[in-house]
């Protein structure tokens, strides 16, 4: 079965088993489920934000669906040069939730198909972040086509009053496609496992645990159609640090294969103020690899994540209040090798050392103020804050990027009932939100410094991570009954966004999503 049949294979037998389970719980529905609605009964679901599965039992078990359609896309220069001038996306998405006896099921699935326009020096990657910094880079801007599919399921069982057992699984596949020389064909895919368990020390304290393994895999085909012009890439191995390769007109694949473990704990106290602990780690290796004949060891990345979040909620009879905190520790070595050809073995590996180092360090905090309502919530104004600290070493030849950012967030919403009949109702929203660079540099101390890997990518790139910019948001979502007989609700949605920086060169960005859906 190839790869297009299998996608479709997954996507379509995705979609019909959510389509099902909104069949059924649509017709046990006595009232609509608001886009309100929904939104609150997930922010109350404080075990539905953690990796741990099992927890879903300690929150609402309800059951609902909702399918979505849409269309965004985004204009203007202030931006990373990868992302392109403009992006149009086309998204499907459904999501629902089923209780099968003792045990509560949740599934998503999420279609995307995106286009770029005159994306920026990526010639290798479906995601040029993903924090590999092996890859391959052009001069020529080009469109990319990517499709996106992502699937994910969760599962609970209780065992028993104190102990419950739950696991998440999730599979990704993502395909883009450069449509300019140097030509790119590359699928990426990841398959993601998290069992998990959760104690009930008293019907108050749970304590929870759960590993995470996922696999990930990426095939990049390099191709040139023009084969009168000669196309210069550079293979990258961190901080504009290149080497140019005038050959990738005979082609080149490349291939990443990497395994990630990890572990999560969690402790969440149910009381007059619920609060919920939740600390995780993984550890991913990755290697880069040149062609599957024979293949060339390019480097490996050792990539160490850490993340820790506190979540606070307190219902009152008039207002309710959610707090947040969290911190994210990234660290990343990149390896690089030596290697020889030997006419019988392949290539061997003669000499390996860490030449590369990735820092990113993250601290946030976000409070919310709620007045309740029968309907979700009446009324919204919250406060977020998220500091930035990224420091990246190449060692040799020494050179550096590091900048820290200070993004605070205001916004707002509020809920309308437009008319009791059909339970017509207008959610709007708005947001500010202001980023202060701290400080940011980039320093290069290569061989090469003319090269489009300084001048023109790590460039561009310092000078949008160090920006200065505002951002505002405007949304409005209108949703009714389908009619009076029925639970369910339809909705429509508009969002609006615009960026612009400080520095009237980095200019400005704008973004407008449209989607229609259902809520049953």
């Amino acid at each position: 079965m190839n790869v297009k049949i299998t996608l479709r294979y997954y996507s379509v037998t995705c979609a019909l088993l959510l389509l099902l389970s909104m069949g059924v719980a649509a017709q046990e529905a006595d009232n609509g489920l608001s886009p309100a609605a929904l939104e609150w009964m997930k922010i109350n679901g404080l075990w539905r934000q953690t990796p741990n599965a099992a927890g879903m039992l300690l929150g609402d078990t309800a059951v609902y669906s909702e399918l979505s359609a849409g269309f965004d896309t985004y204009r203007g220069s202030f931006r990373r040069p990868e992302q392109g001038d403009q992006e149009n996306n086309l998204t499907f998405s459904a999501e629902g939730a089923e209780k099968l006896k003792k045990t509560y099921v949740w599934g998503r699935f999420d279609y995307s198909r995106q286009t770029l326009r005159g994306a920026l020096y990526n010639a290798s990657l479906v995601d040029p972040f993903r924090g590999m910094p092996y890859y391959v880079i052009d001069q020529n801007a080009s469109d990319w086509n990517n499709q996106r599919y992502d699937l994910a399921f969760k599962a609970a069982y209780p065992a028993s009053s104190k102990i419950l057992f739950g696991i998440e699984s999730s599979y990704k596949a993502w395909i883009g496609a450069k449509q300019r020389d140097i030509r790119v064909d590359s699928r990426f895919y990841t398959t993601d496992v998290k069992p998990s368990v959760v104690y009930s020390v008293t019907p108050r304290h749970h304590i929870g645990f759960n590993l995470h393994y996922y696999n990930l895999k990426e095939y990049s085909e390099m191709s040139v159609v023009n084969l009168y012009i000669l196309q210069d890439a550079y293979e990258m191995y961190g901080l504009g640090n290149a080497r140019k390769n005038a050959g990738i007109n005979n082609g080149r694949e490349g291939v990443y294969i990497g395994n990630n473990v990890g572990f999560g704990i969690q402790y969440a106290y149910d009381g007059a103020v619920r609060f919920l602990l939740a600390s995780d780690f993984d550890k991913k290796v990755e290697d880069a690899q040149i062609g599957q004949m024979t293949p060339r060891d390019e480097g490996t990345v050792k990539d160490v994540q850490w993340r820790t979040r506190l979540q606070a909620l307190y219902k009152g009879q008039t207002w309710s209040h959610a707090f947040t905190l969290e911190y994210d520790y990234r660290h990343i070595d990149g390896i690089e090798y030596v290697t020889m050809l030997n006419d019988s073995t392949g290539w061997d590996k003669l000499h390996s050392d860490v030449r590369s180092k990735y820092r990113t360090q993250r601290i946030g905090g976000g409070y919310t103020l709620f007045g309740n309502g029968s309907d979700g919530y009446r009324k919204q104004i919250g406060l977020d804050m998220m500091y930035t600290k990224k420091q990246d070493d190449y060692l040799l030849p020494a050179s550096r990027l590091d900048y820290e950012n200070l993004l605070l967030t205001v916004q707002a919403k509020r809920n309308y009932l437009l008319s009791a009949r059909l339970q017509k109702r207008l959610l709007v929203g708005a947001s500010v939100s202001y980023n202060f660079n701290l400080s940011g540099n980039y320093r290069y101390d290569g061989n090469y410094p003319d090269y489009p890997s300084v001048i023109g990518l790590m460039q561009s790139d310092i000078d949008y991570l160090s920006a200065d910019y505002s951002l505002g948001s405007i949304s409005a979502t209108y949703s009714q009954r389908v009619n009076t007989h029925s639970g369910a609700t339809a909705f429509a949605k508009a969002t609006f966004t615009y960026s612009r920086a400080e520095e009237e060169v980095l200019g400005s960005r704008t973004y407008l999503q449209l989607s229609i859906g259902c809520n049953f």
